[in-house]
């Protein structure tokens, strides 16, 4: 006579983690194709992509918008709060961990990096990466065409102006551009 237990078999359980993760694979891609071919670019329809994509987030507040051609990688290590918006063709890579604060807006051609290449061997790796989270603070602006390198924080009402590349920290309430990233000033 042998024992039952209520422990699951190992190897179904992996099998269901499998499958799950096939599930969502499939779901995100069928999202991204649908959204971008047949829901316009407009308020309204930035709000609903912007609904269609938040369950796949590690958190969503209200008011989300999300325009056309995003590119968003690793979309459960990112938290979003109220009344975001994302503007069209941004690139967010949030593998390393990433959190946009209430009522911030990310322009167009944004690249947000929480990752880079590791070296190995003398040459970069295609394998290996770096990873370190970025924090953006409430009400911050960040303009089209900047980048910003992971681990780098943009503090509450900042707002970094286009083409810039930030790899620190951008003060609360002050305007930075450039690359090299400068304060240009305090604002009120």
């Amino acid at each position: 006579m042998t024992l039952q237990t209520n422990r699951e078999n190992p190897m179904r359980r992996i099998l269901r983690k499998i499958r799950t993760m096939l599930i969502y694979v499939v779901a995100w891609h069928i999202l991204r194709v649908l959204c971008d071919l047949s829901i316009p670019n407009a308020h309204w329809g930035n709000l609903l992509r912007g609904a269609l994509y938040s369950p796949f987030f590690k958190k969503c507040g209200k008011r989300f918008a999300l325009a056309s051609g995003c590119i968003i990688n690793s979309a459960w290590n990112l938290e979003v709060g109220d009344d975001v918006y994302i503007a069209h063709n941004c690139w967010v890579n949030a593998a390393g961990g990433l959190k946009i604060s209430d009522g911030c807006i990310i322009s167009p051609g944004v690249v947000i990096a929480t990752t880079a290449h590791a070296r190995e061997d003398g040459q970069v790796s295609l394998r290996k990466s770096n990873r370190a989270p970025i924090s953006i603070g409430s009400g911050a602006w960040i303009a089209s065409n900047s980048v910003l390198t992971k681990g780098c924080t943009i503090g509450s009402g900042a707002v970094v102006g286009a083409g810039s590349v930030v790899t620190g920290e951008v003060e609360s309430d002050t305007l930075y551009a450039g690359n090299p990233l400068k304060m240009i000033k305090k604002l009120s």
